[in-house]
């Protein structure tokens, strides 16, 4: 199944909604299988980063971009922005049950599970509000794994129905 890398997602989303299409346990082992390192594709090297990339079809410019970018303990990049370290929310996942419900459309199934992604605007700390539907933020109703999109964000489509 080829996915659509989105202009407001992580990449770090879209390589675990990947990993999980290929039916890989996430991103981790696709990081892995790919040979590079995961603690530099979590501090997105521009090398690291390109790898994955490429092996996943999307231009390497634009997923460099939609990486947090590490620059060193207290400031990391995303797109042209400078961030405090501290207003990220780093392995914790926030989400708009709205976007997630526009994302898969009126039926979850399996291929539709795949096209709900993590907006880069959930991982900052002062976005409360989703900046589209004007909701809060809410945590998943159960803990994931750190980077795993797509692990835990079905039960909380299914019990909004």
């Amino acid at each position: 199944m080829k996915l659509h890398f989105q202009s407001d997602e992580t990449f770090v989303s879209f390589v675990s909604r990947s990993a999980r299409s290929f039916g890989l346990s996430g991103a981790e082992d696709l990081v892995r299988d790919v040979g590079v390192s995961l603690g530099s594709f979590h501090k997105g090297h521009r090398d690291t980063i390109t790898k994955v990339a490429k092996v996943l079809g999307v231009d390497p410019e634009l997923a460099f971009a939609q990486s947090f970018r590490r620059i060193d303990a207290q400031n990391t990049k995303l797109l042209n922005m400078t961030l405090r370290e501290k207003r990220l929310l780093r392995g914790k996942l926030r989400v708009c049950p709205a976007c997630l419900r526009s994302d898969i459309g009126p039926e979850l199934t399996e291929t539709t599970a795949f096209n709900a992604y993590a907006r880069m605007a959930w991982s900052i700390a002062p976005f409360k509000v989703c900046p589209i539907h004007r909701l809060f933020l809410v945590d998943p109703p159960e803990a994931g794994v750190n980077h795993e999109f797509n692990r835990t964000w079905k039960l909380l489509i299914v019990t909004e129905n």
